[in-house]
């Protein structure tokens, strides 16, 4: 859900058009995220003034992303891991 609709002027509802989107100059490709322990290559969008945002390829199907408001930067760590989903509990 986008928290910043209002900044973006977007209107309440689903968003059936495109006020913008992220030209190539804006995704800085060499740079690098925390995935399992491990230092990785990754993307980053660095330019938006509301918000931050990394992502990776897993694999052929999966792109794994984060987006953070910018003011919270200070206080986190974006790292990936991966898990294993739960076992279903046997009855």
């Amino acid at each position: 859900m986008n928290q910043y609709r209002e900044a973006l002027g977007l209107d309440d509802g689903p968003v059936t058009y495109c006020l913008w989107s992220v030209r190539e100059p804006a995704v800085h490709p060499v740079a690098h995220a925390w995935i399992n322990g491990a230092k990785r290559p990754a993307a980053e969008i660095d330019t938006d003034p509301i918000v931050y945002a990394i992502g990776w390829v897993m694999d052929e199907r999966t792109i794994v992303t984060a987006v953070t408001p910018r003011e919270h930067l200070d206080h986190i760590r974006i790292a990936f891991a991966t898990r294993v989903a739960p076992r279903a509990y046997a009855r």
